[in-house]
């Protein structure tokens, strides 16, 4: 492995590491972090397909958490239109994302904020090319079953 490779593979892990320390401070789940950081980007009424789809988690895994955030009287599941459910976040809901989630993104736009206009581009350029050359070259891959990439799947 080249060594910027390994040195942009370690900048990823940690990145990931940071944001799960962050959940575990907050007292939740890495994927509950997610569908809530889904959620203030999304709006309320967001379709669950769409939690599983933008986090890139397993539908178990999503369902279990929505399911286990239900129980705790975060949010709710109304049905949509044909097979559709739809997410709704109850007043305490609203309050865990007033007070926990969108701290979290208040800092991600500070950092954004610090950096040039020209070094944002760059920057959001750069992930934006490296992530759709390597999913164009990585889905090519002769004689691999195509999978759905939002299933569970072993480690």
């Amino acid at each position: 492995m080249k060594v910027r490779m390994k040195e942009l593979n370690d900048i990823m892990r940690n990145t990931a590491r940071a944001y799960h320390d962050v959940a575990a401070r907050l007292g939740i789940s890495a994927c509950a972090f997610n569908i809530l950081y889904i959620l203030c980007e999304e709006g309320e009424g967001c379709r669950q397909s769409v939690l599983y789809k933008k986090s890139g988690i397993g539908k178990t895994t999503v369902n279990s958490a929505i399911r286990k955030m239900e129980r705790q009287g975060l949010m709710y599941l109304l049905p949509g239109e044909g097979r559709n459910t739809c997410i709704f976040l109850t007043d305490a809901g609203r309050a865990f994302l007033k007070e926990k989630i969108e701290p979290v993104i208040q800092i991600e736009n500070e950092i954004m904020d610090s950096m040039p206009q020209e070094e944002q581009t760059l920057f959001l350029d750069l992930n934006r090319r490296f992530y759709l050359e390597f999913t164009k070259r990585a889905s090519g891959e002769p004689g691999q079953k195509e999978q759905d990439p939002h299933e569970d799947h072993p480690v």
